[in-house]
């Protein structure tokens, strides 16, 4: 029978507690460091896609304001147009 003192016997004994002891701590740490990672990407990703949605809607405000005011600019150009071509200043 092997004694205690005996080189291979320490080492069988010594990997499963190494591969269970810092192995596997360091394998849970990573994973749960990923998925944080991957969260917190997401949620970057989705305050990008807020603003940008936020930033088009008031363009699309902005812009049809506009249009609103180049169609009344218009059309009172059309109604001096008409009132000089009437004579009736």
């Amino acid at each position: 029978m092997p004694t205690t003192d005996d080189p291979h016997v320490s080492m069988q004994h010594r990997q499963p507690q190494v591969v269970g002891g810092y192995l596997l701590p360091v394998l849970a740490t990573i994973s749960a460091l990923s998925f944080m990672a991957a969260a917190s990407a997401t949620i970057g990703v989705w305050r990008d896609v807020s603003v940008m949605r936020e930033s088009l809607a008031q363009l699309i405000k902005e812009r049809e304001a506009q249009q609103k005011k180049n169609d009344e600019i218009a059309r009172e150009l059309l109604d001096h147009e008409v009132r000089l071509a009437k004579g009736k200043l």
